[in-house]
C-alpha cells in the first residue's frame, strides 16, 4: 500500500521522454488521493455502519463496539483488498516462509584448504553437480 504512494510521489523523479513534467505531476496526485479515501474508508465507514447497525438493532448503547469490530475486520481485509484492485491474485497477499512452503534450507560448505591441497579447481558448475536435486535425479 505504501509502495504505491511512494511511486507516486516519487514518479516526477522518474519521467521519460514519452511523459510530461505534468502529466506526472497529475499521475502522483491522483494515486495519492486513491490511497487517501481508501484509508478513510477504512478507518471512517466502520464507525458509520457501526452506527447504523446500532440503531437497526435499537441499541444505541454499543455502536461504537460494532464499529471497532467492523474497524477490525476493515483492517484485516484491506490488504486482499488491494491486491485485488491492483489486480495481482490473492496468493500474493501472503508470502509462506520455507517451513509453511514444505520446503527446507540446505547450507553445504566446502573444505577450500583440502580441496587446494588436491589440486581441485572449485567453479559453479561443480558446485551444482555436487548438489543433489531432486527433478535431475533417474529413478
Amino acid at each position: 500500500m505504501f509502495e504505491r504512494l511512494l511511486n507516486g510521489l516519487t514518479l516526477a523523479q522518474a519521467v521519460g521522454p514519452a511523459q510530461t513534467t505534468a502529466d506526472a505531476a497529475k499521475a502522483a496526485q491522483t494515486s495519492a488521493w486513491v490511497l487517501f479515501l481508501l484509508v478513510a474508508a477504512v478507518i471512517v465507514l466502520p464507525f458509520v455502519i457501526g452506527t447504523f447497525l446500532s440503531r437497526a438493532l435499537r441499541m444505541k448503547d454499543v455502536s461504537m463496539r460494532i464499529g471497532l469490530v467492523l474497524f477490525t475486520l476493515f483492517l484485516a481485509v484491506t490488504p486482499f483488498a488491494w491486491r485485488l484492485v491492483e489486480g495481482r491474485s490473492l496468493k500474493d497477499a501472503l508470502r509462506l516462509g520455507i517451513d509453511l512452503a514444505g520446503g527446507s534450507d540446505l547450507i553445504f560448505q566446502v573444505d577450500t584448504e583440502k580441496a587446494q591441497q588436491e589440486e581441485k579447481k572449485i567453479t559453479p558448475q561443480v558446485m551444482q553437480r555436487l548438489i543433489p536435486h531432486p527433478l535431475l535425479r533417474s529413478s
